[in-house]
């Protein structure tokens, strides 16, 4: 993990993770503006991922060797750390998250005790429900854990040129334990989801009915989030993270968004 100052006065804490076989800065468009306004950034890196080269052979061997505990154990360390940076500085602990990062999150928070203290959070399209054909790659399965599912994930950003099935084994194995909550309250944090209601990989709909099967409103609240149709380079709706991908007057929006909820706690309204 890295720890990013603050530029200037530190006001608020945010544990930063990123998404499924992405470079653990790939949300550095979203911290950086954070940090100009007084956030100091603990940039979380999930095992397994970095930039896929001969140098980075023993990340490759822990992409296609991990399994459920590691992600969830590598979310605890750095939630140590930005919980003491925190109290040290005395400002409030918050949370931003994409995708994988924000499923193994929630997962830490609901299975932990007491769960770390997490003032609010931003989540971008968490894959806390996926979309039932997303588990159409468990059909390579029968390949072995080491087994690659080449990636459309953009190379600015990506960690490897595929996603090891022991990756995808684990991503799916916390999003079933996820299922049902045995303690909902653990959860009961001002969170802000923003995702694309037409997000290829993550449910709305179901994500929305989890939401409300355990009782999450009104902490839990939704928002859609739309790529703009005229700057927008990439087509595919759960890339939300870059300006490239979301379009600039979209990111820009959600920058503020990002900026107003975590560093001046102003969500938008249930």
């Amino acid at each position: 993990m890295d720890v990013l100052e603050a530029q200037g006065r530190c006001r608020v804490v945010v544990l930063v993770a990123h998404g499924l076989n992405l470079r653990a800065h790939a949300l550095r468009e979203l911290y950086e503006p954070l940090r100009t306004r007084g956030a100091t950034a603990i940039v979380l890196r999930f095992r397994g991922h970095a930039i896929d080269a001969i140098a980075d052979a023993p990340t490759r061997e822990e992409w296609r060797t991990l399994d459920t505990r590691a992600w969830v154990e590598d979310w605890r360390a750095a939630v140590q750390v930005a919980a003491d940076l925190a109290t040290e500085r005395g400002v409030d602990l918050t949370f931003l998250g994409f995708s994988l990062g924000a499923l193994v999150h929630t997962y830490g928070m609901a299975t932990s005790e007491p769960p770390p203290p997490f003032r609010r959070q931003v989540l971008l399209a968490p894959a806390v429900r996926v979309r039932p054909h997303t588990k159409l790659v468990l059909a390579f399965r029968p390949l072995g854990r080491r087994f690659l599912v080449p990636s459309a994930v953009p190379a600015t950003i990506r960690s490897h040129g595929g996603t090891s099935m022991a990756a995808y084994t684990a991503l799916f194995g916390y999003e079933a334990a996820l299922s049902t909550l045995e303690n909902p309250a653990k959860l009961k944090v001002p969170t802000l989801i923003l995702m694309d209601p037409g997000d290829e990989l993550v449910s709305q709909r179901r994500l929305q009915y989890w939401i409300d099967r355990h009782g999450l409103r009104p902490e839990w609240r939704v928002r859609p989030l739309f790529k703009d149709p005229l700057t927008a380079a990439s087509r595919i709706k759960h890339h939300v993270i870059t300006s490239r991908a979301l379009g600039k007057p979209a990111f820009d929006a959600l920058v503020s968004t990002v900026s107003a909820a975590l560093i001046d706690g102003v969500m938008p309204s249930s």
